[in-house]
Protein backbone atom coordinates (compact mmCIF):
# COMPACT_ATOMS: atom_id res chain seq x y z
CA UNK A 1 0.00 0.00 0.00
CA UNK A 2 2.87 2.43 0.90
CA UNK A 3 4.18 2.09 -2.47
CA UNK A 4 0.62 2.38 -4.33
CA UNK A 5 0.41 5.52 -2.03
CA UNK A 6 4.17 7.07 -3.41
CA UNK A 7 2.54 6.22 -6.89
CA UNK A 8 -0.33 8.17 -6.18
CA UNK A 9 1.82 11.33 -4.81
CA UNK A 10 3.42 11.47 -7.90
CA UNK A 11 0.80 10.76 -10.71
CA UNK A 12 -0.67 14.16 -8.40
CA UNK A 13 2.13 16.02 -9.04
CA UNK A 14 2.82 15.31 -12.50
CA UNK A 15 -0.80 16.32 -13.43
CA UNK A 16 -0.88 19.23 -11.46
CA UNK A 17 2.26 20.69 -13.67
CA UNK A 18 0.64 19.20 -16.88
CA UNK A 19 -2.96 20.18 -16.09
CA UNK A 20 -3.27 22.63 -13.14
CA UNK A 21 -6.52 23.82 -14.44
CA UNK A 22 -8.52 20.74 -13.81
CA UNK A 23 -6.16 20.03 -10.47
CA UNK A 24 -6.42 23.29 -9.14
CA UNK A 25 -4.04 21.57 -6.06
CA UNK A 26 -0.57 21.42 -4.83
CA UNK A 27 -1.00 18.17 -2.85
CA UNK A 28 -4.21 15.87 -2.02
CA UNK A 29 -6.55 16.48 0.59
CA UNK A 30 -5.95 15.66 3.76
CA UNK A 31 -7.63 12.78 6.09
CA UNK A 32 -8.36 15.96 8.08
CA UNK A 33 -10.20 17.32 5.08
CA UNK A 34 -11.53 14.26 3.63
CA UNK A 35 -12.94 13.18 6.93
CA UNK A 36 -14.61 16.66 7.38
CA UNK A 37 -16.46 17.01 3.50
CA UNK A 38 -17.83 12.86 4.58
CA UNK A 39 -19.17 14.03 8.27
CA UNK A 40 -22.76 14.12 6.38
CA UNK A 41 -22.43 10.38 5.10
CA UNK A 42 -23.03 9.93 8.83
CA UNK A 43 -25.82 12.03 9.55
CA UNK A 44 -28.70 9.06 7.93
CA UNK A 45 -32.03 9.21 7.52
CA UNK A 46 -33.14 5.26 7.19
CA UNK A 47 -31.77 3.42 4.50
CA UNK A 48 -28.97 2.89 1.92
CA UNK A 49 -27.81 6.15 0.37
CA UNK A 50 -26.61 7.51 -3.08
CA UNK A 51 -23.50 9.12 -3.06
CA UNK A 52 -21.32 11.03 -5.70
CA UNK A 53 -18.41 12.34 -5.70
CA UNK A 54 -16.89 14.64 -7.92
CA UNK A 55 -13.14 15.11 -8.93
CA UNK A 56 -11.84 12.02 -6.98
CA UNK A 57 -8.37 12.67 -8.60
CA UNK A 58 -5.99 10.21 -6.59
CA UNK A 59 -8.83 9.51 -4.30
CA UNK A 60 -7.29 11.06 -0.79
CA UNK A 61 -11.48 11.93 0.01
CA UNK A 62 -12.45 8.71 -1.46
CA UNK A 63 -11.31 6.67 1.20
CA UNK A 64 -12.32 8.68 4.10
CA UNK A 65 -16.13 8.49 2.15
CA UNK A 66 -15.87 4.43 2.14
CA UNK A 67 -14.88 4.16 5.78
CA UNK A 68 -18.21 5.52 5.98
CA UNK A 69 -20.70 3.93 4.04
CA UNK A 70 -22.70 1.20 4.51
CA UNK A 71 -23.55 -2.29 2.79
CA UNK A 72 -26.54 -1.44 0.31
CA UNK A 73 -24.93 1.95 -0.15
CA UNK A 74 -23.97 2.69 -3.94
CA UNK A 75 -21.12 5.42 -4.16
CA UNK A 76 -20.22 6.88 -7.94
CA UNK A 77 -17.34 8.15 -8.03
CA UNK A 78 -16.36 10.51 -10.91
CA UNK A 79 -13.19 11.84 -12.26
CA UNK A 80 -12.73 13.65 -16.30
CA UNK A 81 -8.78 13.39 -15.95
CA UNK A 82 -7.99 9.50 -17.73
CA UNK A 83 -4.30 9.45 -15.80
CA UNK A 84 -6.21 9.92 -12.29
CA UNK A 85 -9.42 7.39 -13.55
CA UNK A 86 -6.60 4.27 -14.23
CA UNK A 87 -4.94 4.98 -10.85
CA UNK A 88 -8.38 4.95 -9.04
CA UNK A 89 -9.54 1.82 -10.93
CA UNK A 90 -6.70 -0.12 -9.45
CA UNK A 91 -6.95 1.56 -6.17
CA UNK A 92 -10.79 1.12 -5.54
CA UNK A 93 -10.32 -2.66 -5.75
CA UNK A 94 -8.29 -2.70 -3.19
CA UNK A 95 -10.41 0.15 -1.11
CA UNK A 96 -13.40 -1.96 -2.13
CA UNK A 97 -12.37 -4.62 0.74
CA UNK A 98 -12.75 -2.14 3.52
CA UNK A 99 -16.23 -1.14 2.22
CA UNK A 100 -18.21 -4.87 2.00
CA UNK A 101 -22.02 -4.48 0.12
CA UNK A 102 -21.11 -1.19 -1.14
CA UNK A 103 -21.69 -0.25 -4.88
CA UNK A 104 -18.90 1.69 -6.26
CA UNK A 105 -18.88 2.83 -9.52
CA UNK A 106 -15.86 4.74 -11.13
CA UNK A 107 -17.25 7.18 -13.96
CA UNK A 108 -14.79 8.94 -16.08
CA UNK A 109 -16.34 11.89 -17.30
CA UNK A 110 -17.11 15.31 -16.99
CA UNK A 111 -19.71 15.67 -14.21
CA UNK A 112 -22.26 17.72 -16.18
CA UNK A 113 -23.15 14.80 -18.35
CA UNK A 114 -24.41 13.30 -15.30
CA UNK A 115 -28.10 13.01 -14.86
CA UNK A 116 -30.06 11.10 -11.71
CA UNK A 117 -31.63 8.90 -13.99
CA UNK A 118 -33.38 5.42 -13.01
CA UNK A 119 -31.78 4.91 -10.08
CA UNK A 120 -32.89 9.11 -8.81
CA UNK A 121 -31.20 11.89 -7.35
CA UNK A 122 -28.25 11.27 -4.90
CA UNK A 123 -28.63 11.69 -1.14
CA UNK A 124 -24.76 13.16 -0.99
CA UNK A 125 -22.11 14.92 -3.12
CA UNK A 126 -18.64 15.68 -2.51
CA UNK A 127 -16.82 18.03 -4.23
CA UNK A 128 -13.56 18.56 -5.12
CA UNK A 129 -13.54 20.65 -8.10
CA UNK A 130 -11.15 23.81 -7.94
CA UNK A 131 -13.71 25.90 -9.12
CA UNK A 132 -11.17 29.04 -8.31
CA UNK A 133 -9.72 28.22 -11.78
CA UNK A 134 -12.70 28.20 -13.72
CA UNK A 135 -14.99 31.09 -15.67
CA UNK A 136 -17.71 32.66 -13.50
CA UNK A 137 -20.29 31.44 -15.73
CA UNK A 138 -18.56 27.56 -15.51
CA UNK A 139 -18.91 27.96 -11.49
CA UNK A 140 -22.53 28.68 -12.03
CA UNK A 141 -23.17 26.41 -14.09
CA UNK A 142 -21.77 23.55 -12.28
CA UNK A 143 -23.08 24.50 -8.77
CA UNK A 144 -26.45 24.48 -10.36
CA UNK A 145 -26.26 20.85 -12.08
CA UNK A 146 -24.83 19.30 -8.78
CA UNK A 147 -27.45 20.78 -6.51
CA UNK A 148 -30.14 19.99 -9.08
CA UNK A 149 -28.20 16.32 -9.05
CA UNK A 150 -29.52 16.39 -5.04
CA UNK A 151 -32.71 14.35 -3.37
CA UNK A 152 -34.73 16.11 -1.12
CA UNK A 153 -33.17 16.92 2.12
CA UNK A 154 -29.60 16.11 0.40
CA UNK A 155 -26.19 17.33 0.80
CA UNK A 156 -23.88 19.22 -1.49
CA UNK A 157 -20.17 19.33 0.48
CA UNK A 158 -17.20 21.44 -0.97
CA UNK A 159 -14.12 22.97 -0.11
CA UNK A 160 -12.34 25.93 -0.72
CA UNK A 161 -8.86 27.24 0.24
CA UNK A 162 -9.11 29.45 2.90
CA UNK A 163 -8.56 32.35 1.85
CA UNK A 164 -6.18 32.11 -0.84
CA UNK A 165 -8.92 33.74 -3.66
CA UNK A 166 -9.05 36.60 -1.13
CA UNK A 167 -5.48 37.23 -1.11
CA UNK A 168 -4.90 36.69 -4.97
CA UNK A 169 -7.48 39.32 -5.46
CA UNK A 170 -5.42 41.50 -2.92
CA UNK A 171 -2.06 40.87 -4.35
CA UNK A 172 -3.62 41.74 -8.28
CA UNK A 173 -3.73 45.13 -10.08
CA UNK A 174 -6.50 45.55 -11.77
CA UNK A 175 -7.80 43.22 -14.74
CA UNK A 176 -9.63 40.78 -16.15
CA UNK A 177 -7.55 37.63 -14.04
CA UNK A 178 -8.83 40.03 -10.74
CA UNK A 179 -12.24 40.63 -12.44
CA UNK A 180 -12.36 36.94 -12.68
CA UNK A 181 -12.01 35.69 -9.29
CA UNK A 182 -14.19 39.01 -7.72
CA UNK A 183 -17.00 37.41 -9.24
CA UNK A 184 -16.53 33.74 -8.26
CA UNK A 185 -16.34 35.25 -4.48
CA UNK A 186 -19.79 36.98 -5.72
CA UNK A 187 -21.58 33.81 -6.88
CA UNK A 188 -19.74 32.05 -3.48
CA UNK A 189 -21.75 34.43 -1.14
CA UNK A 190 -24.67 34.28 -3.13
CA UNK A 191 -24.47 30.36 -2.86
CA UNK A 192 -23.82 30.42 0.80
CA UNK A 193 -26.55 32.75 1.65
CA UNK A 194 -29.03 30.59 -0.06
CA UNK A 195 -27.99 26.85 0.55
CA UNK A 196 -25.43 26.98 3.33
CA UNK A 197 -26.10 25.32 6.23
CA UNK A 198 -22.75 24.07 7.65
CA UNK A 199 -19.19 25.35 7.50
CA UNK A 200 -15.79 23.51 8.88
CA UNK A 201 -12.22 25.19 8.98
CA UNK A 202 -9.75 22.48 8.37
CA UNK A 203 -6.01 23.67 9.13
CA UNK A 204 -4.06 20.66 8.84
CA UNK A 205 -3.81 20.85 4.80
CA UNK A 206 -1.92 22.12 2.32
CA UNK A 207 -2.83 25.18 2.27
CA UNK A 208 -5.94 25.34 5.33
CA UNK A 209 -9.21 24.83 4.12
CA UNK A 210 -13.10 25.63 4.39
CA UNK A 211 -15.56 22.66 3.87
CA UNK A 212 -18.92 24.10 2.86
CA UNK A 213 -22.11 22.64 3.30
CA UNK A 214 -25.22 22.92 1.11
CA UNK A 215 -28.78 21.76 1.46
CA UNK A 216 -30.34 22.04 -1.97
Amino acid sequence: MQANLSHGLLLFWSQWRRRFTDTGAIAPSSPQLGRALSEPLLQRRGGPMRVLEVGAGTGAVTRQALARLRRGDAFDVCEINPEFCAYLSAALRQWDESAPGVRVRLLQADVRTIQPGDDGAYDRIICGLPFNNFAPAQVSELFNHLLSLLAPGGVLSYFEYTWLRQLRIGLMGPGPERERLRAITEISRRLWARHEFDSTAVWWNLPPATAHHLHA
